[in-house]
């Protein structure tokens, strides 16, 4: 049994424990989510797109990285044929590996989910720039249907799946066999299907997340100016604003990630370089785990709670509810005389 070389030994350490960290994080904004900023619309956005990117780290390895290392392929090639009751048994069917099935339909409807996530967020972050007042109540009546509508797209994604096969293989490349596995499609026209699909759904979340986050930051500049008040009325719409603001770069952060895998994903499926496929590795991985990361770079109140729970900090600093938060908006739309 093969393992990974120290490039991805250290990627996988830096995986796992960002997986581990992740659950923490969760965890914690589940723990508060009656209390501000945690009860907001953003928020559970940010819990739906961390229960997907969970699924998207466990799948990742343990049905493709962990074959492609060689670490129990006869586990994984067993798979593809077998009759009987066994585990490995029940997962093969007729030359086609159900773990391989199940390793694609995690890949791909996740995937399609974090899609929708990122769009739902730039959505989030421009009406709670462009209509700070009415933000929460629009998201309170459009929450529910935008979430339903992400994990039922993802749904629809992967129906077709279940009407083909799929299987561990060593992959031919310019006549050479290589000595790793891969898993993907047995019918070519499927797999032709469905990265055509992809590219042009990828192509049409960039332009219109780009577009989105590019009419937020025109306005946050604007507003950034007029934002005004009285004494201690003035603070707190200077840091609700500011808040805005660093969850809409958060935001933005993330979506510049997702630009990256596309960017090396077509590198690596055109071995355009040697160094796209280590490129890609790491930009997928970056894109399941790097929330909480960037999430507690951005919000103070998050890193607050979160080092509380830790126990490097003994007290948070109080927030304002999420109903100051949307009155004290409304004169940051005001100009000063």
């Amino acid at each position: 049994m093969r393992g990974p070389s120290p490039f991805y030994a250290c990627l996988f350490a830096f995986s796992a424990f960002s997986f581990i960290f992740y659950i923490f994080v969760l965890f914690i904004i589940a723990k508060n989510r009656k209390i501000a900023p945690f009860n907001s619309s953003f928020f559970t956005l940010t819990l739906s797109l961390g229960i997907i990117d969970c699924i998207v780290i466990i799948n990742s390895y343990a049905t493709v990285k962990f074959a492609g290392w060689g670490w129990i392929p006869d586990f994984y090639l067993s798979t593809n044929n077998a009759n009987g009751s066994t585990f490995r048994e029940i997962m093969a069917a007729n030359g086609s590996s159900r773990l391989a099935l199940v390793s694609q339909v995690l890949a791909w409807g996740p995937a399609a989910a974090q899609y929708v996530s990122v769009l739902l967020t730039a959505i989030n972050r421009l009406t709670a720039v462009y209509t700070p007042l009415r933000h929460e109540t629009i998201w309170a009546k459009w929450l529910t249907p935008a979430l339903v509508i992400q994990y039922c797209y993802s749904i629809i994604t992967i129906i077709p799946m279940f009407t083909t096969n799929f299987s561990y293989f060593y992959p031919n490349v310019s006549g050479v066999i290589k000595d790793v596995l891969a898993v993907d499609f047995n019918d070519q026209t499927y797999r032709a299907a469905y990265y055509s699909y992809s590219s042009v759904w990828s192509v049409l979340i960039i332009v219109s997340v780009s577009t989105l986050y590019g009419f937020t930051f025109v306005k946050a500049f604007k507003n950034s100016r007029s934002v005004q008040g009285n004494g201690s009325t003035e603070n707190q719409n200077q840091k609700n604003f500011s808040l805005e603001v660093r969850l809409a770069i958060y935001g933005c952060v993330c979506f510049i990630t997702l630009i990256l895998y596309n960017v090396f994903l077509v590198l690596m499926l055109f071995r355009f370089s040697s160094l796209a496929n280590p490129a890609w590795n790491v930009a997928s991985d970056l894109l399941a785990v790097q929330s909480p990361y960037f999430l507690l770079a951005f919000s103070s109140t998050t890193r607050e709670i979160v080092f509380k729970a830790i126990g490097w900090k003994k007290k948070v600093t109080p927030v304002s509810s999420i109903v100051l938060t949307q009155n004290a908006a409304g004169n940051s739309t005001r100009r000063p005389n």
